[in-house]
């Protein structure tokens, strides 16, 4: 499985509870901890995508990357 996540800045807008970006980690943490075989990798995106982690089986592990996605490690922004 592959999981994408947006790092546009509209990511940080306050029209949800939190915010846009803690809720999709919020997500994407609990569709890590149902993994239970497989390989999962992470891809972030604004105006380019890049690898966070690989396809990998080691959920411990990729879930250690999520707190420190923000929308300020893209170089370029864009959607």
């Amino acid at each position: 499985m592959v999981n994408k996540l947006d790092l546009s800045r509209s990511m940080d807008a306050t029209d949800v509870k939190q915010y846009r970006l803690a809720r999709a980690k919020l997500k994407l943490k609990d569709t890590l901890e149902r993994r239970h075989e497989g390989e999962t990798a992470i891809i972030v995106h604004a105006a380019n995508a890049f690898v966070v982690t690989p396809l990998s089986s080691d959920i411990p592990t990729i879930s250690t990357e999520l707190p420190g996605l923000t929308t300020y490690l893209e170089p370029r922004q864009g959607s």
